[in-house]
């Protein structure tokens, strides 16, 4: 999808799922992915605009001949869907991961969700929060259990 248009891009094709690496996230500071989800989430917000917010345009967007209306909130909309996603992957595609790993993994959204307010992104806040609150990930009882108390209390 491509920010400055509002198409989508055909060029790029979607991760195998067979190569995905839930684990990987682990190798990269918080911060780090805090940044670059705020690089992603300010270019965003730079190019939304504003009148593609209101209720009168929105309610037409999916009315045969207006699929390019509101392209600019389509795009924050879309990358607040693949945040999501990837973190509720992150956590539950490789089923065998143990509970400590996938505890890992909980600790390492976490922080990236405390870096992304500390930078003021709320939308990737709010997108990584969404995912841990998620039904899939709020059931896994044995793998909350063993995370970081330190880290479980901010949230």
């Amino acid at each position: 999808f491509s920010v400055s248009t509002g198409q989508t891009s055909s060029s790029s094709s979607p991760p195998d799922p067979l190569k995905f690496e839930a684990t990987s996230v682990l190798g990269f500071p918080a911060g780090l992915i805090a940044e670059q989800l705020t690089k992603i989430e300010t270019e965003l917000f730079v190019r939304l605009v504003p009148y593609h917010c209101l209720g009168s345009l929105w309610s037409q967007r999916d009315k045969k001949g207006r699929e390019g209306v509101c392209w600019s909130v389509r795009a924050t909309i879309q990358q607040f869907n693949k945040l999501a996603n990837a973190v509720s992957a992150s956590c539950l595609w490789p089923t065998k991961l143990r509970s400590q790993q996938r505890a890992r993994l909980l600790e390492k959204w976490i922080s990236v969700a405390e870096e992304c307010r500390a930078r003021k992104n709320f939308s990737s806040l709010y997108a990584i929060v969404s995912a841990l609150q998620s039904n899939p990930i709020h059931r896994l009882r044995r793998t909350w259990q063993e995370t970081d108390r330190c880290v479980v209390v901010w949230w």
